[in-house]
């Protein structure tokens, strides 16, 4: 019997050219200065702060603060997005209207994704040297250019547009589908922030947030997640994308099932990589940290991990895992002329594991090991007891693929010894 989890929330279209907007834009006044300061704080007179969403260009704050003991000479925002990563802006304390205003730009901040959380706090710093710093109100970094829909749950929350209504109904139930499995995989494991997922409907939108404006990364840049974020952004997958994941499919004939696929599996995915980085065990070689979130992924994928492997054993191009970080991964094709090796076959020796070394509770402890800083090969030995050659070879035999192929020597390259240079810099010493 499944353990009984709390209810999900429904789904609601979200509105939010009018009110939403302008809420984000009310000024919030009479809110409490939290102490973390030297000198004397009372010197400090504090009106009211404003946070704007300037999607997809980066947001603004302003706070109207005064010093009896001298002008405000420094101020700084200090923000996150509702993870211990954080950043800071250094504010203009020269406007003439009186107000101090800071802007984190979208290239600041190398993109910024839509519907980040946004926690921040300013610390004013006058002429006489006193500090002070002001917590400010919980904001969204909203996209009021568009309607979005919106589901979540107690795990995820999810943001898209442009797409069929049913996509947060399929996100949720695979994530309540993979509960179990996280809760065994990654033992322990409490996602204290709900990771935030949003997902574009094509190549256009998507590149919005990067700041992007050309096509040239259609097939690398189909979405990506941030640990600062504490989310993750996807695209629909374009044509030439789909061909090169060799799934046989075509995006206007299958575009339901390419639209399903992204929403369970795809989120499931990536909410996988934020249990790793919970336990610390996305470590290693990329077929374990990538082949772990496609072995916990739903059932409902762009195409079967498991036929794709075993073609590779039919036409003997199997690689072997014990060489460490060796198979192609996203971008890269392997050897049957299609991506996301690394990915397929690492996922597939684990099911492998799963099935004949103790299901899914021996590989939470292998999980537990890596997060002590045990090699992935190490954790397995120990979890098994048995040598990881030994478990290579009886899992490529039950694909019916021969031994693991023994790596290309990589030639050593010459090497020879010429005096190292000596120069005065310029203004004196020397340098090499």
């Amino acid at each position: 019997m499944r353990p009984h989890h709390p209810a999900r929330t429904g789904i609601s279209t979200v509105f939010l050219l009018a009110a939403a907007f302008a809420l984000l834009l009310a000024p919030a006044s009479g809110i409490p200065v939290e102490a973390q300061m030297s000198g004397d704080p009372g010197v400090f007179t504090i009106g009211d702060m404003t946070y704007t969403s300037n999607y997809p260009e980066g947001m603004t704050w302003t706070i109207e603060a005064s010093s009896s003991a001298g002008p405000i000479t420094r101020a700084t925002v200090f923000y996150n997005f509702g993870t211990p990563l954080s950043g800071r802006v250094q504010a203009d304390v020269t406007r003439s209207d009186g107000t101090i205003a800071a802007t984190l730009a979208r290239y600041q901040a190398g993109g910024l994704i839509p519907w980040l959380d946004v926690r921040y706090t300013w610390r004013l710093i006058d002429a006489a040297g006193n500090a002070i710093e002001v917590e400010g109100p919980p904001a969204v970094y909203a996209d009021a250019t568009r309607e979005w829909q919106h589901a979540e749950n107690d795990l995820v929350r999810v943001y898209w547009f442009g797409l069929p209504d049913w996509v947060g109904t399929e996100a949720l139930d695979a994530v309540d589908n993979a509960r179990e499995r996280w809760a065994l995989g990654f033992p322990g494991v409490v996602l204290e922030s709900r990771p935030l997922v949003v997902i574009y409907p094509d190549l256009e939108s998507f590149l919005e947030w990067s700041g992007e404006h050309s096509a040239a990364g259609s097939i690398r840049f189909v979405g990506t997640l941030r640990e600062e974020w504490n989310g993750t952004v996807q695209r629909v997958p374009d044509q030439a994308r789909l061909d090169r994941e060799c799934g046989g499919l075509n995006l206007v004939r299958d575009f339901d099932h390419v639209v399903r696929a992204l929403a369970r599996s795809t989120v499931v995915h990536e909410l996988t990589h934020f249990h790793q980085y919970a336990m610390n065990s996305a470590t290693g070689p990329t077929w374990w940290v990538e082949g772990q979130a496609t072995f916990f992924e739903d059932p409902v994928q762009p195409y079967n991990s498991a036929e794709r492997v075993q073609r590779l054993a039919d036409i003997g191009q199997l690689p072997s895992l014990a060489h460490g970080d060796t198979l192609s991964g996203a971008g890269t094709l392997g050897p049957d002329g299609c991506t996301h090796v690394a990915y397929d076959v690492g996922a597939v020796f684990l099911e492998f594991l799963r099935d004949n070394y103790g299901g899914y509770e021996a590989h939470g402890e292998i999980t537990r090991l890596v997060s002590r800083n045990v090699s992935i090969y190490a954790a397995i030995e120990q979890v098994t007891g048995r040598p990881f050659a030994e478990l290579e070879a009886e899992w490529r035999a039950s694909l019916g693929a021969g031994p693991a192929p023994t790596p290309m020597p990589t030639p050593t390259p010459l090497t020879f010894n010429f005096p190292t240079p000596v120069f005065t810099v310029p203004g004196g010493g020397t340098g090499s």
